[in-house]
């Protein structure tokens, strides 16, 4: 008789433990459909979601500007999937419902990431930083060393703490180090150096991307278009090494066109700039263009 009551203690209280797991896992599926509800309607409803998305940044702590956009580099690497599929096609070029995704994504826990390419990537970390008062520039590296056009879209961003342009790519989730300095490299240093002289930092990455890094560090620092804004009436600057990237390499996936016929049909005819003697040189040169 003992051992039947306890039988049915212990089976009652199992069932007890599964129906209070049962009520949290419905709750928890409930908040989670009522925050995507919620946000779905911003969507449609257009309605700017940078200032949520910089808040949430936030509540991280970062201590300095440097770990700020750091984590809005992680916040976008972390929140997509690198993809050029049907989804892509689909969204990729609304801004507006891709951040959306976006922050979707960061509050389900990595569930529903956008599909998203290097250009979107690039230009969703563009749109938070510029929420939270910093600048960047986006920027396009181009590379000869493939029978395509092989071309790759990131970020520069001007870090408030260095007073200094500094690579951040969210496609790759990395940046660039001097490591005779150890200071954080810009794009024009990379092209007019010794590409010898810097090394990739990176954050968390898939172990299937480890290669597109190094891809992109000893492939892409040839030359590179700056966009003042991202539309046809702008002029963008063309900077290239030389010694690194043919303008008259033709490439199999455009016809045959040689780079720089591709480059001014590509990228609104931008001016080119060679020889520079310094970085500095090239920041002054740069201004008087966007000005």
């Amino acid at each position: 008789m003992r051992e039947l009551k306890s039988k049915r203690i212990l089976i009652f209280s199992i069932l007890v433990i599964l129906m209070i797991f049962v009520i949290f896992a419905v709750l928890m599926l409930i908040q989670n459909l009522l925050i995507e509800s919620n946000e779905k309607t911003k969507v449609e409803k257009f309605i700017p979601i940078e200032t949520e998305i910089v808040e949430l940044i936030n509540k991280s702590d970062p201590r300095t500007k440097t770990e700020f956009i750091d984590l809005v580099r992680e916040f976008i690497y972390g929140n997509s999937v690198k993809e050029f599929d049907s989804k892509h096609q689909e969204y990729a070029r609304n801004m507006t419902y891709v951040l959306h995704k976006l922050y979707l994504s960061d509050l389900s826990g990595g569930k529903s990431k956008p599909h998203l390419s290097c250009g979107p990537r690039a230009l969703a970390m563009k749109l938070i930083l510029e929420k939270a008062g910093i600048q960047s520039r986006l920027v396009h590296l181009f590379s000869d060393n493939f029978s395509f056009f092989g071309d790759h879209t990131l970020l520069e961003v001007f870090n408030p703490d260095t007073q200094k342009w500094e690579i951040q790519d969210p496609d790759s989730n990395a940046y660039f180090i001097d490591t005779r300095t150890k200071e954080r490299a810009s794009i024009a240093e990379m092209i007019f150096d010794d590409i010898a002289n810097f090394s990739l930092a990176s954050g968390r990455v898939e172990e299937t991307e480890k290669d597109w890094q190094e891809r992109v560090m000893t492939h892409y620092f040839e030359g590179a278009v700056y966009d003042f804004e991202i539309s046809q009436s702008s002029k963008s600057v063309f900077i290239y090494n030389p010694e690194r990237l043919s303008l008259d390499k033709k490439f199999l996936d455009e016809e045959e066109f040689a780079f720089l016929e591709i480059l001014k049909k590509k990228y609104y005819d931008p001016a080119i700039i060679l020889n520079l003697e310094s970085v500095s040189e090239f920041e002054s040169i740069f201004y008087n263009f966007q000005h």
